[in-house]
């Protein structure tokens, strides 16, 4: 669970001397935070797979994480709370056994702040995963969030909104608000849509939009026939965009946005391009096809060949230098000497950790994990393709 720590504040009911150096909690990945004009504090945050969330901020208000995932609505979420499963019972099981306990939304005691938006609700019956991965869940991974108001001269389509930049669907999405800024109005509007992951953004003098873009990772695809990629086409890059004068404007919106059953037509994630793809390295030349990983193969070559596959497909959470408040720690972990461990973790996914086992071949997933586990201090030998064949 993640909390909001600014200054100490006081709780109803607490004396001068038990301040808590927490202002909200209930959170999970937040990572925007930002002061509207008239003081409304705003923050977006990332869902499990469903449910990214728009919030106004109150001292001491609890936002529901890990009880409840957007609204408590009973949909395409179950708190499991692994603290009390028993020892012998894998979080790679599924079905998970009785014996794990899961909670629904509704279990949830207690005051909760209601998010202003959630991005997407779905029902339970949506294929989490199995689309094209994470990268088609329903949600947009909100990366930083900038309060507007066009005022007189402004962007008169963003005025009282709040703009969301998006890693999963680079895209600008623009929430309008209410007059007040306490509420949420319509859907968001998707606007300058490319094939990058947006980190940041900032609107400068003569309404010049600055958008600032990741340097690697994974995004829907924009051209193609693929639902996702690591190419991106401004890595590590600003992006700037002008507003045309009397209300006309080279801002573009973008294409609607594609249905679920529009998704499930264009084939699962087996049938769709993989995330990266490397043809220079590690490929047969007689066939053209990429030479499995065994116990004899040279680790360092093996290693070279995962490294760029870790940076477009897993450091974005874990970190380019295998740490990262985002996810497990990498470096120095003892875990990653067990090889099945590690193929099984990727396979089919641990936790919140999403499953690539649909998306990459066995051998791309022993180079990743042969990179891994030698890496950082760690120093554990090849991961196999028959490894990572055996957790299939």
């Amino acid at each position: 669970m993640s909390v909001l720590a600014f200054r100490p504040i006081q709780f109803c009911g607490c004396s001068e001397s038990r301040k808590s150096p927490l202002f909200s909690y209930g959170h999970r990945n937040p990572q925007g935070l930002a002061f509207g004009e008239n003081g409304t504090l705003y923050e977006a945050e990332h869902g499990p797979a469903t449910d990214d969330e728009l919030n106004i901020i109150q001292a001491g208000g609890n936002y529901g994480w890990p009880r409840v995932a957007g609204r408590i609505d009973e949909k395409n979420y179950l708190y499991i709370n692994w603290s009390e499963a028993p020892e012998d019972v894998s979080e790679n099981a599924d079905p998970l056994p009785d014996s794990v306990p899961q909670f629904p939304e509704s279990t949830f005691e207690g005051d909760m702040v209601e998010p202003l938006a959630t991005y997407f609700t779905v029902d339970d019956d949506y294929p989490i995963g199995q689309i094209c991965g994470y990268i088609c869940d329903p949600t947009i991974a909100p990366s930083s969030i900038l309060p507007y108001t066009a005022g007189e001269d402004g962007i008169a389509e963003w005025d009282n909104s709040v703009l969301l930049t998006t890693l999963k669907h680079g895209t600008l999405y623009v929430q309008h608000l209410s007059d007040d800024g306490t509420a949420a109005v319509g859907d968001p509007v998707a606007w300058l849509s490319t094939q990058n992951r947006y980190r940041d953004v900032l609107i400068g003098p003569d309404n010049r939009v600055f958008i600032a873009t990741d340097a690697f990772g994974s995004a829907a695809q924009k051209f193609g026939d693929g639902l996702n990629t690591s190419i991106l086409h401004n890595p590590g890059s600003i992006l700037l965009y002008t507003y045309g004068e009397e209300g006309g404007s080279d801002l573009g919106l973008t294409r609607s946005s594609q249905t679920v059953e529009e998704a499930r037509a264009a084939g699962t994630a087996s049938n769709n391009p993989k995330e990266f793809e490397d043809p220079n390295t590690g490929k047969d030349a007689a066939t053209g096809e990429t030479e499995a990983v065994t116990a004899e193969s040279d680790v360092a070559q093996v290693a070279a060949r995962g490294g760029p596959q870790f940076a477009q497909t897993c450091s974005t959470c874990h970190g380019p230098a295998g740490r990262s408040d985002a996810a497990a720690v990498l470096a120095g972990n003892e875990k990653l000497a067990d090889a099945a461990y590690v193929a099984t973790t990727v396979v089919h996914g641990f936790g919140y950790m999403p499953a690539f086992g649909s998306q990459l071949s066995d051998t791309e997933i022993a180079e990743i994990g042969t990179y891994i586990r030698n890496s950082w201090g760690n120093d554990y030998g090849v991961l196999t393709t028959g490894d990572v064949t055996e957790t299939r």
